[in-house]
């Protein structure tokens, strides 16, 4: 699974926050990262992703949600 996404940030984010949740879970932060991607090999079953980003004074609201199938 390849996830990237558009800074809305106007360019003052330092990194962004990738969230992941199963089809009935809750949410669980998954990693930090500090390019516009992420990567990773999941099990089979239905996920959902949302990111959020950061800087040294604040985070942003989250993302729109993305599944998986």
């Amino acid at each position: 699974m390849n996830l990237t996404w558009t800074d809305a940030s106007g360019g003052v984010a330092t990194g962004w926050k990738v969230e992941r949740k199963a089809h009935n879970g809750g949410w669980s932060q998954i990693a930090i990262v500090s390019s516009k991607s992420f990567s990773e090999t999941v099990a089979k079953g239905t996920w959902s992703y949302r990111v959020r980003s950061f800087n040294a004074a604040a985070s942003s609201a989250y993302s729109n949600e993305v599944s998986l199938r």
